[in-house]
């Protein structure tokens, strides 16, 4: 059975296509965000999750999707390497509820090649409370190594 909103249709501001690596267009930006939604329905209802750390949020697909659904109601948490994506994700989306975005400095030899971090010595202990970890479309772009140190 799916939830129902909670709260009435809003334009929540979309990411600009300049930060979007993916190319994608607004109407697949957001029914990706639908299907992260599903999947996430499927490990449990989103009325009782209290907290999300996403993990390689980029530019805000999951929380977009969070918001525009409107059957969360907890504190939401994203974090990337990217800090362009990250800074749109603070000024458009953090407003819009409980939401925090944070840069991580973690070297990638990627997408942040001048990272003075490890993925090793990454401490989220300072982080919200969560129920739910989410890593949509990390692990496929990192070293198995970077995938454990994550785990």
């Amino acid at each position: 059975m799916s939830e129902a909103r909670s709260q009435a249709v809003v334009d929540y501001p979309l990411p600009p296509q300049a930060l979007r690596f993916m190319g994608e267009d607004d109407a697949k930006f957001q029914s990706i965000g639908d299907l992260c939604i599903r999947m996430l329905r499927q490990a449990m209802p989103l009325a009782a999750i209290t907290g999300i750390l996403d993990i390689g949020c980029g530019y805000g697909r999951l929380a977009h999707a969070l918001l525009r659904d409107g059957g969360f109601s907890g504190a939401y948490y994203g974090v990337d390497i990217l800090p362009r994506q990250i800074a749109w994700c603070q000024q458009a989306l953090s407003p819009c509820g409980p939401y925090r975005f944070s840069h991580l400095d973690v070297h990638n030899a990627r997408y942040n090649p001048s990272g003075h971090q490890r993925v090793q010595d990454l401490d989220f202990s300072a982080a919200p409370k969560v129920d739910v970890v989410t890593f949509y479309s990390v692990f496929t772009h990192l070293y198995e190594e970077d995938i454990r140190s994550y785990l």
